[in-house]
């Protein structure tokens, strides 16, 4: 590893484009205030906890120094704080609930499986550095429908399949990292919403997608069983 080093005998080229350089004095004016920034709106409806820093990105630039730890110390602690933390009632229960019945199904621990948790974790690390808890109770849903549609698609999921999964549905971390509104997200809706052709009985999966998402889908025959998909319809 080895980050940027911003200092006074630094040569950078165009420094108003440069955005290590914006970041780094950025930072350093406010800490050179002596004050804590609280005018600034958190990622977080309901706390604003002191080791998540508010200039932070998660595809920033390593910078040298005070800065790479507040980055790891951030990122460490919204993981947590999405992920880990699961009994912790706070405004991020409902997500955590879903989180729980929709990732961590009978099944969910084959090497397939884990793999598409991860690009949704990703992905959703991704959308809250961004949006906040207001862009994940937004997305959250989607992006599950777009990464997970593919344990049906597919009777094996395989790594290289998934490494390669965000690129063929339309560049998904591109899309998020580019916009700069929620309008800018719609095409997540349209990603989303596309037809499944199911090759694989996944009821806990089916169940959301067919009844809340409403997302179409049609059963065939994978050589074992046939997923009869009105049993999952509710009336």
């Amino acid at each position: 590893f080895k980050g940027v080093t911003i200092s006074a005998n630094t040569h950078l080229a165009h420094p108003y484009q440069n955005k290590d350089l914006l970041n780094a004095v950025a930072q350093n004016y406010f800490n050179s205030l002596n004050v804590q920034v609280r005018g600034m709106r958190s990622r977080f409806r309901q706390k604003q906890l002191d080791n998540i820093s508010a200039f932070t990105s998660l595809n920033q630039p390593i910078i040298n120094g005070l800065a790479f730890f507040d980055y790891i110390e951030t990122y460490t602690e919204i993981y947590k704080q999405l992920f880990v933390n699961e009994k912790e009632k706070d405004s991020l229960e409902e997500f955590k609930d879903f989180y729980s019945k929709q990732c961590q199904y009978k099944g969910s621990h084959r090497a397939g499986d884990q793999y598409l948790k991860e690009l949704y974790k990703s992905l959703i690390m991704l959308l809250f550095d961004k949006y906040g808890e207001e862009g994940l109770y937004k997305y959250y849903k989607v992006l599950y429908a777009i990464v997970y549609r593919l344990r049906l698609e597919q009777y094996q999921v395989r790594y290289n399949k998934v490494a390669k999964y965000p690129i063929e549905m339309g560049g998904l971390f591109t899309i998020i990292e580019n916009s700069k509104n929620f309008y800018d997200l719609r095409k997540l809706n349209s990603l989303a919403s596309l037809r499944i052709d199911c090759q694989r009985d996944e009821k806990v999966i089916i169940d959301f997608l067919l009844n809340e998402m409403q997302i179409p889908i049609i059963s065939k025959f994978n050589g074992e069983a046939e997923v009869n998909i009105d049993q999952y319809r509710i009336a």
